[in-house]
C-alpha cells in the first residue's frame, strides 16, 4: 500500500500551504467540513488496485497498478459562491500535490507515481473539495 507513504511526504513537504492532511477514517468521519484553522486540507485513502495478467505457468507473476485519492478541501469566504476557493485550488494546492507526487517513488517495490485524474467532488458555501487520483504499479509474485 502507498497511502502511508503519501501521507507522509504531503505532511512533510506540503506545509504550509497544507495545514491538515489525514487519512481515509479522518475523511470517513468527518460530519461537518474541518474547522477553517485546518484548511486546506488533504484527506489520502485507497481508491482502487488493477491488476494485470498473470506472467507465469503454473505461478503467479502479475503486475498491480494502486491507485490512491487525494481529496483536497479548501474554504475561501471571501466568495461564498466558491470563485475563490476554486482558485485557490487551481492556483496553488493542485499544482503541490502534483508536483510532489508525480515522479516520485514511494517505496523501493513501487514504480513512479503518475497522474490518473482529478475531479470535482463538490462546492457549497465557500468550501470547494477537489479529488487527484495517482497511480503506482508493483508486481506481485506467488506460487
Amino acid at each position: 500500500m502507498i497511502v502511508g507513504p503519501v501521507i507522509s511526504r504531503l505532511e512533510d513537504l506540503g506545509k504550509p500551504q497544507l495545514r491538515m492532511v489525514r487519512g481515509a477514517l479522518d475523511f470517513a468521519a468527518l460530519k461537518a467540513p474541518p474547522a477553517d484553522a485546518s484548511m486546506p486540507a488533504a484527506f489520502v485513502m485507497p481508491n482502487n488496485t488493477r491488476p494485470g495478467p498473470n506472467q507465469l505457468v503454473g505461478g503467479v507473476r502479475q503486475r498491480l497498478a494502486e491507485t490512491v485519492s487525494v481529496v483536497l478541501m479548501v474554504r475561501n469566504l471571501s466568495d461564498h459562491r466558491g470563485g475563490a476557493a476554486a482558485a485557490d485550488l487551481a492556483d496553488v494546492l493542485i499544482p503541490l500535490v502534483r508536483g510532489l507526487l508525480i515522479g516520485w517513488q514511494p517505496h523501493s517495490s513501487f514504480g513512479a507515481i503518475t497522474h490518473a485524474g482529478g475531479r470535482l467532488v463538490g462546492a457549497t458555501d465557500g468550501l470547494v473539495s477537489w479529488m487527484e487520483d495517482f497511480t503506482s504499479d508493483h508486481w506481485h509474485r506467488g506460487a
